[in-house]
C-alpha cells in the first residue's frame, strides 16, 4: 500500500505528478498534491476526520 499515487487532476499523459501522503492525527492518511493542492481521502477518512473535529471541539456545534 505504499504505492505512489499519481494526481487524478493534473496527472496526464505526458506528464505525471504524484501525490504525498500526510498521517493526519485522526488516523486517516491524506493522499495530496502539491501541484494543484488536491486531495485524496480513501473509504472511511472523511468520517475518521469528521469524529476527530467532532471530539476536538469538545461535540460543540
Amino acid at each position: 500500500m505504499d504505492k505512489k499515487m499519481n494526481c487524478p487532476r493534473c496527472s496526464g499523459i505526458w506528464k505525471k505528478r504524484f501525490m504525498r501522503k500526510i498521517n493526519h492525527p485522526s488516523g486517516a492518511i491524506l493522499d495530496v498534491c502539491d501541484n494543484c493542492s488536491g486531495m485524496w481521502l480513501d473509504k472511511n477518512e472523511v468520517k475518521m476526520l469528521y469524529s476527530f473535529s467532532k471530539k476536538s471541539k469538545g461535540g460543540k456545534k
